[in-house]
């Protein structure tokens, strides 16, 4: 049986991972792509994540947040690279996987319990906290936030993808 990783507060003797965090606002690059937004923003993660093997990084997790999909959880597609999933084990990449859900629903009720929230906003924000929450707690070097201009029209405004690499 796998061990399951307890969540606790750090305390004063421990440290939790603070990755580098790279965010990039990739509307004026789509423009240029000429390509739908949701096409755009797979072809330049797969840029970024080909950089990154070419860098000899190569274990990380992609967090997708497409707000015109209604099949997963908050809109929200996790990968686990190979490599990595290799590293971890099908235990811990789904332990991974259940905790990123968990907690991503949990911020989203504390966010949407505010009054005036509106529904995307809670979604992509919980979303972008636990990313941030858990690439610490899982021990990543960087995060790569890509995401478009809020001003941006429609629902493309909220799309948005996490990189979590780690050496």
């Amino acid at each position: 049986m796998g061990s399951k990783r307890k969540k606790k507060e750090p305390t004063t003797n421990e440290t939790v991972k603070v990755p580098e965090i790279y965010s990039e606002n990739i509307s004026k690059v789509i423009e240029d792509l000429k390509e739908p937004p949701q096409i755009a923003l797979g072809l330049f993660s797969s840029v970024i994540i080909n950089t990154l093997h070419a860098l000899g990084v190569v274990k990380h997790v992609t967090i997708e947040f497409n707000p015109d999909d209604y099949e997963k959880p908050l809109h929200t597609l996790i990968v686990v690279s190979e490599q990595l999933e290799n590293e971890w084990g099908k235990d811990k990449v789904n332990e991974f996987t259940k905790e990123f859900y968990n907690e991503a629903m949990k911020e989203f009720a504390d966010i949407m319990s505010k009054p005036g929230g509106n529904v995307l906003d809670g979604e992509v924000l919980a979303v972008h906290l636990t990313a941030l929450t858990l690439a610490g707690e899982y021990g990543f070097d960087a995060i790569i936030d890509l995401h478009f201009d809020p001003s941006t029209a429609g629902t493309d405004a909220y799309r948005a993808m996490w990189i979590l690499a780690k050496k």
